[in-house]
């Protein structure tokens, strides 16, 4: 399942940064800092990591945390630090969407950069 229309929210503007009123979510597209709770509500960041997980679905046919295979074990691994996926030697394109997963929200890619760099 790619989407969640149980957390649908409310657009402010023509962006696509949706403003929640939840940090709830799918436990393998949700940032870790959302669901450790450092951050009170979704945010372009959050936006961010979920698009990576999307991605790394897409590409590999793979969920996020695919190893694990219950919610209590999918925390686990993002409590213990663990990536979402597991690249050996990402080319330039995977290199680029596993910016998207950086564990600190602050050294995340944000959308503006991930197009700049995948434009090259």
């Amino acid at each position: 399942m790619l989407c969640d229309f149980g957390l649908s929210c409310t657009l402010l503007d023509s962006s696509t940064y949706a403003d929640g009123s939840s940090t709830a979510g799918t436990t393998r597209y949700t940032a870790p800092e959302v669901l450790s709770y450092e951050v009170q509500h979704r945010d372009r960041k959050s936006d961010m990591w979920a698009f990576g997980c999307t991605s790394g679905q897409i590409l590999f046919d793979l969920r996020p945390y695919h190893a694990s295979e219950t919610n209590f074990a999918v925390l686990r691994a993002i409590s213990d630090g663990r990536a979402p996926f597991e690249w050996d030697g990402p080319d330039e394109f995977l290199a680029s969407i596993s910016c998207c997963l950086e564990r600190n929200p602050n050294e995340r890619l944000t959308i503006e950069e991930l197009v700049l760099r995948l434009d090259h």
